[in-house]
């Protein structure tokens, strides 16, 4: 499929049944080994993606397999596990998850096949990652060739967009539905056919991406100012593409019951604006990357420079049709973070680094697109992005491969702050001989254990206290939810005057009074803390005695 100009600008496609025909023609002219082997991608292009996305969607299930579910994921399969729709609806309109409905409803019906084991509760966001990495490939082959094209789709595996992508939560739909939607914009540029067909896929694409997560509108923007600047290219308005934006821009307006909703839960993020924020949320995002760009810029520079053998006629360095719209739109994307930051000081006061991960989308589309414009399409720059790439990606998959092959290892935990299998079953063992009550002091702790020994889920307690949360945490999320939960029967919670004068046993961590709960620096501060009764791994259960007379326990 070769791409040609019209008079018109837009940039069109010639379909023949040769793949890539420019390409082998610059084969033919150009008998370098890089040039044949970037012929033989173009011919192969399809299978060498589709084999990748299938060993890649291999190694998150591996990766799957062998981590448990952390506080988030219980909780979002309590709700993807309700016996109906309705159900799954009240439970979000009480803010006991503070997500659109998107992906509940889609892994509701995924799971009632698969089962909402740690596999089949997490297929479809694996599924959504590889729609996202096909996606890319298949926008990036528009406007380079097949080894730039590669090179960008190779490029998040250096990122830790992959593992966030397959974990139970809505970001790997998210990134798969953002992929599609831009993918199709890029369609409805490029002059091909069926252009209605694809500015419905575009008005679905982004609504879609908007139910699945709130922190998707801000990649609105990037759409609107990327089909501004091509109308002003082609001086016409595309009324098909405006309509499908400004659609699915509108569907936000359907989860206004759930933003408000969720307002309650505002204090209770993880992480406050700070200057620091982006850039610590680039160099976290990027673990590897940093190491592996530096080794192909010093390997590419001399190539570079040097300018020659370009096999992609097109790419002669200077800018074609469509460049101006598609760079804007990667750009902007790629200012999501940024946007999410400023929205987390000004409205949302508040800044979480993992919700704006999308925002990597634009630089694995600007990436590309930059260097096959100043390497003039040069394949040996191409094949050495593949190479930096590759090596990462490998990397990854292959660990993932290993735990899909290995059995699954009661020990393991994919992060420190993750729940082992073995200290849960201690933990259950432990409970299990005795008769007082038990109270948790922190829900992460809580819900890997509740879900873990459902048994165990009557006896385990959630004391709450709105104000006393505030007093010590400048925060109530936690406590609203369990007050919340409990009404339901998800949890056992129960409000903390009823313990404040009585003994019990306390399931906390090692640290015991900085758990980050209120309720063991309650405890701590008013010398009730006694002697460790048991130890399982990071947890340990506490003698909580009773309130000496007249210690000021008063509520």
């Amino acid at each position: 499929m070769g791409r040609l100009t019209n008079d018109a600008g837009t940039v069109q496609f010639a379909e023949s049944p040769d793949l890539h025909a420019d390409q082998e023609e610059a084969v033919a002219q150009d008998g370098s080994i890089p040039a044949k082997v970037s012929g033989l991608v173009a011919r192969h292009r399809y299978g060498l993606v589709g084999a990748w996305l299938s060993v890649t969607l291999l190694a998150m299930i591996g990766y799957a397999r062998q981590k448990p579910f952390w506080g988030d994921e219980v909780i979002y399969r309590w709700i993807v596990t309700e016996p109906s729709i309705k159900w799954i609806f009240r439970d979000l309109l009480l803010s006991l998850n503070n997500d659109p409905p998107v992906t509940h409803l889609i892994t509701h019906g995924v799971t009632l096949i698969f089962g909402s084991g740690q596999i089949g509760l997490r297929l479809p966001e694996m599924l959504g990652v590889c729609m996202a990495l096909l996606c890319l490939f298949l926008t990036l082959e528009i406007y380079v060739d097949s080894l730039f094209a590669l090179a960008g789709m190779l490029f998040p595996f250096t990122s830790l967009l992959i593992f966030y992508g397959w974990e139970a939560r809505p970001y790997g739909l998210m990134y798969g539905f953002l992929s599609l939607a831009v993918l199709a914009w890029c369609k409805l540029g490029a002059g091909t056919r069926h252009k209605r067909a694809w500015a419905a896929a575009l008005a679905a694409a982004l609504a879609l991406m908007l139910g699945c997560h709130f922190y998707a509108v801000f990649a609105l923007p990037a759409f609107y100012s990327a089909e501004m600047v091509r109308g002003q290219r082609l001086r016409k308005i595309a009324w098909a593409t405006w309509l499908a934006i400004a659609s699915a821009s509108a569907s936000e307006l359907l989860y206004l019951p759930l933003i408000l909703a969720d307002r309650k839960y505002a204090d209770g993020y993880f992480q406050k604006p700070e200057l620091h924020s982006i850039p610590d949320m680039l160099t976290g995002a990027f673990p590897s990357a940093a190491a592996l760009l530096f080794v192909f810029l010093v390997l590419a520079v001399p190539f570079a420079v040097s300018r020659k053998a370009a096999t992609d006629p097109a790419a002669t360095g200077e800018r074609r049709a469509g460049d101006d719209e598609f760079a804007a739109l990667a750009l902007t994307l790629s200012l999501i973070p940024i946007i999410g930051w400023l929205a987390g000081i000004f409205v949302l006061k508040a800044f979480v680094t993992r919700y704006v991960l999308h925002g990597l989308m634009g630089l694995f589309l600007l990436l590309p697109l930059v260097a096959s414009r100043f390497s003039r399409g040069n394949p040996k720059v191409a094949l050495l992005l593949i190479l930096t790439f590759a090596g990462w990606g490998l990397h990854v998959v292959g660990r993932g491969w290993l735990n899909l092959v290995e059995a699954r290892n009661p020990m393991r935990s994919a992060h420190p702050s993750d729940p082992r299998p073995f200290d849960l079953a201690s933990i259950q063992s432990v409970l299990g001989r005795g008769q007082e009550d038990v109270l948790v002091a922190n829900m992460e702790i809580y819900l890997p254990l509740a879900d873990y020994a459902p048994a165990l889920k009557g006896r385990l307690i959630d004391a709450y206290d709105i104000k006393m949360a505030y007093e010590v945490t400048r925060s109530t999320t936690v406590d609203h939810w369990m007050e919340d939960a409990s009404r339901i029967g998800w949890v056992h919670g129960v409000p903390w005057a009823e313990y404040r004068q009585r003994s019990f046993l306390l399931l906390t961590t090692a640290q015991r009074e900085d758990d980050g709960s209120w309720l063991a620096r309650e405890l701590a501060e008013t010398h009730r803390l006694g002697p460790v009764i048991a130890t399982a791994g990071k947890y340990v259960i506490v003698q909580v005695n009773a309130p000496a007379a007249g210690a000021g326990n008063e509520p």
